[in-house]
Protein backbone atom coordinates (compact mmCIF):
# COMPACT_ATOMS: atom_id res chain seq x y z
CA UNK A 1 0.00 0.00 0.00
CA UNK A 2 2.72 2.33 0.78
CA UNK A 3 4.30 1.47 -2.58
CA UNK A 4 1.09 2.20 -4.32
CA UNK A 5 0.81 5.54 -2.57
CA UNK A 6 4.38 6.44 -3.55
CA UNK A 7 3.70 5.31 -7.09
CA UNK A 8 0.45 7.25 -7.26
CA UNK A 9 2.20 10.31 -5.81
CA UNK A 10 4.91 10.00 -8.44
CA UNK A 11 2.29 9.72 -11.16
CA UNK A 12 0.46 12.69 -9.72
CA UNK A 13 3.77 14.61 -9.59
CA UNK A 14 4.49 13.77 -13.25
CA UNK A 15 0.99 14.79 -14.20
CA UNK A 16 1.39 18.13 -12.39
CA UNK A 17 4.83 18.67 -14.02
CA UNK A 18 3.25 17.98 -17.43
CA UNK A 19 0.54 20.51 -16.63
CA UNK A 20 3.23 23.04 -15.61
CA UNK A 21 5.11 22.42 -18.90
CA UNK A 22 1.86 22.83 -20.81
CA UNK A 23 1.11 26.07 -18.95
CA UNK A 24 4.69 27.31 -19.60
CA UNK A 25 4.33 26.58 -23.31
CA UNK A 26 0.97 28.38 -23.34
CA UNK A 27 2.53 31.34 -21.51
CA UNK A 28 5.37 31.39 -24.03
CA UNK A 29 2.89 31.18 -26.91
CA UNK A 30 0.90 34.04 -25.39
CA UNK A 31 4.09 36.07 -24.99
CA UNK A 32 4.97 35.38 -28.62
CA UNK A 33 1.45 36.40 -29.64
CA UNK A 34 1.75 39.47 -27.43
CA UNK A 35 4.99 40.45 -29.20
CA UNK A 36 3.36 39.84 -32.56
CA UNK A 37 0.35 41.90 -31.51
CA UNK A 38 2.60 44.73 -30.28
CA UNK A 39 4.55 44.62 -33.56
CA UNK A 40 1.28 44.62 -35.52
CA UNK A 41 0.10 47.59 -33.44
CA UNK A 42 3.34 49.52 -34.11
CA UNK A 43 3.15 48.78 -37.83
CA UNK A 44 -0.50 49.81 -37.90
CA UNK A 45 0.37 53.11 -36.19
CA UNK A 46 3.16 53.73 -38.71
CA UNK A 47 0.74 52.97 -41.52
CA UNK A 48 -1.78 55.44 -40.06
CA UNK A 49 0.91 58.15 -39.84
CA UNK A 50 1.97 57.44 -43.41
CA UNK A 51 -1.65 57.77 -44.56
CA UNK A 52 -2.02 61.03 -42.67
CA UNK A 53 1.14 62.33 -44.35
CA UNK A 54 -0.25 61.22 -47.72
CA UNK A 55 -3.49 63.07 -47.01
CA UNK A 56 -1.54 66.22 -46.03
CA UNK A 57 0.46 65.93 -49.24
CA UNK A 58 -2.71 65.56 -51.32
CA UNK A 59 -4.29 68.54 -49.50
CA UNK A 60 -1.22 70.65 -50.30
CA UNK A 61 -1.40 69.54 -53.93
CA UNK A 62 -5.09 70.47 -54.07
CA UNK A 63 -4.31 73.90 -52.57
CA UNK A 64 -1.59 74.34 -55.17
CA UNK A 65 -4.02 73.45 -57.97
CA UNK A 66 -6.62 75.82 -56.53
CA UNK A 67 -4.07 78.63 -56.46
CA UNK A 68 -2.99 77.82 -60.01
CA UNK A 69 -6.63 77.83 -61.16
CA UNK A 70 -7.23 81.20 -59.49
CA UNK A 71 -4.13 82.64 -61.16
CA UNK A 72 -5.21 81.32 -64.56
CA UNK A 73 -8.69 82.76 -64.04
CA UNK A 74 -7.14 86.13 -63.17
CA UNK A 75 -4.96 85.97 -66.28
CA UNK A 76 -8.00 85.15 -68.40
CA UNK A 77 -9.92 88.07 -66.86
CA UNK A 78 -7.03 90.43 -67.59
CA UNK A 79 -6.82 89.17 -71.16
CA UNK A 80 -10.58 89.63 -71.57
CA UNK A 81 -10.35 93.21 -70.28
CA UNK A 82 -7.45 93.82 -72.66
CA UNK A 83 -9.45 92.31 -75.50
CA UNK A 84 -12.40 94.58 -74.68
CA UNK A 85 -10.12 97.62 -74.69
CA UNK A 86 -8.44 96.63 -77.95
CA UNK A 87 -11.77 95.84 -79.57
CA UNK A 88 -13.24 99.18 -78.48
CA UNK A 89 -10.23 101.05 -79.82
CA UNK A 90 -10.34 99.08 -83.06
CA UNK A 91 -14.06 99.75 -83.48
CA UNK A 92 -13.48 103.50 -83.10
CA UNK A 93 -10.58 103.37 -85.52
CA UNK A 94 -12.57 101.44 -88.12
CA UNK A 95 -15.60 103.69 -87.64
CA UNK A 96 -13.54 106.82 -88.22
CA UNK A 97 -11.85 105.21 -91.19
CA UNK A 98 -15.26 104.24 -92.57
CA UNK A 99 -16.47 107.80 -92.35
CA UNK A 100 -13.65 108.87 -94.64
CA UNK A 101 -13.46 105.63 -96.61
CA UNK A 102 -13.78 107.09 -100.05
CA UNK A 103 -10.38 107.03 -101.79
CA UNK A 104 -11.27 110.23 -103.61
CA UNK A 105 -11.42 112.00 -100.26
CA UNK A 106 -8.01 110.60 -99.33
CA UNK A 107 -6.52 111.73 -102.64
CA UNK A 108 -8.13 115.14 -102.28
CA UNK A 109 -6.76 115.35 -98.74
CA UNK A 110 -3.27 114.61 -100.09
CA UNK A 111 -3.57 116.88 -103.10
CA UNK A 112 -4.93 119.80 -101.09
CA UNK A 113 -1.64 120.08 -99.25
CA UNK A 114 0.18 123.43 -99.36
CA UNK A 115 3.43 121.85 -100.40
CA UNK A 116 5.08 118.50 -100.95
CA UNK A 117 6.30 118.10 -97.36
CA UNK A 118 2.78 118.56 -96.01
CA UNK A 119 1.54 116.06 -98.60
CA UNK A 120 4.18 113.59 -97.48
CA UNK A 121 3.20 114.10 -93.85
CA UNK A 122 -0.47 113.53 -94.73
CA UNK A 123 0.39 110.44 -96.75
CA UNK A 124 2.49 109.19 -93.82
CA UNK A 125 -0.46 109.87 -91.49
CA UNK A 126 -2.90 107.92 -93.66
CA UNK A 127 -0.41 105.09 -94.01
CA UNK A 128 0.03 105.11 -90.23
CA UNK A 129 -3.72 104.82 -89.74
CA UNK A 130 -3.86 101.78 -92.03
CA UNK A 131 -0.91 100.14 -90.29
CA UNK A 132 -2.40 100.88 -86.89
CA UNK A 133 -5.68 99.25 -87.93
CA UNK A 134 -3.84 96.14 -89.13
CA UNK A 135 -1.72 96.01 -85.97
CA UNK A 136 -4.78 96.41 -83.79
CA UNK A 137 -6.52 93.56 -85.60
CA UNK A 138 -3.43 91.41 -85.09
CA UNK A 139 -3.35 92.27 -81.37
CA UNK A 140 -7.00 91.31 -81.05
CA UNK A 141 -6.33 87.96 -82.76
CA UNK A 142 -3.30 87.35 -80.53
CA UNK A 143 -5.24 88.19 -77.39
CA UNK A 144 -8.08 85.89 -78.38
CA UNK A 145 -5.52 83.15 -79.00
CA UNK A 146 -3.92 83.74 -75.58
CA UNK A 147 -7.34 83.54 -73.93
CA UNK A 148 -8.01 80.27 -75.74
CA UNK A 149 -4.65 78.83 -74.62
CA UNK A 150 -5.15 79.90 -70.99
CA UNK A 151 -8.67 78.45 -70.99
CA UNK A 152 -7.37 75.13 -72.32
CA UNK A 153 -4.61 75.10 -69.68
CA UNK A 154 -7.22 75.72 -67.02
CA UNK A 155 -9.38 72.87 -68.32
CA UNK A 156 -6.39 70.51 -68.31
CA UNK A 157 -5.81 71.15 -64.58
Amino acid sequence: MFGQDVESERAKKREIEEQIKLIDSQIKANNDKKQENLQTLRLTRKKIEARKELIRSIDNQIKSYDLSIKQKNNEIEQLNRRLDTLTSYYEKLIYNSYKVRDTKIWFLYLLSSKDISQGLRRWSYLKSISETAREQAARIRDTKYEIQIETEKLKSL
